[in-house]
């Protein structure tokens, strides 16, 4: 599974704008449109990277398998999701 996240802050701090899309968690990558919308507008903290990481989780339909049940890769999502925001908002601080 994989987690792709950009942002982009305007000179307030908050977030303008926000991509994000998880591969391997369903059946076709997902675009998480709903979480996208959640951030943009606010200040970015632990709080709504959580709450935009459950976000991404419930876009998902990952299937179960001899691998794993649907509900550990739906909470690896929200996991992934939360790190890779973390990291895309310190990228989007230091300007890169």
């Amino acid at each position: 599974m994989a987690v792709f996240v950009a942002l982009t802050l305007g000179a307030d701090g908050t977030v303008d704008a926000a991509r994000i899309s998880v591969a391997g968690a369903d059946s076709t990558p997902v675009r998480a449109d709903t979480a996208e919308a959640l951030l943009v507008g606010k200040l970015p903290s632990d709080e709504l990277f959580a709450a935009a990481a459950d976000a991404v989780a419930a876009a998902t339909n990952p299937p179960k398998d001899i691998h794993a049940p649907a509900e550990y890769r739906r909470e690896m999502a929200a996991v992934l999701s939360r790190r890779a925001l973390k990291n895309a908002a310190a990228r989007a601080n230091r300007g890169e």
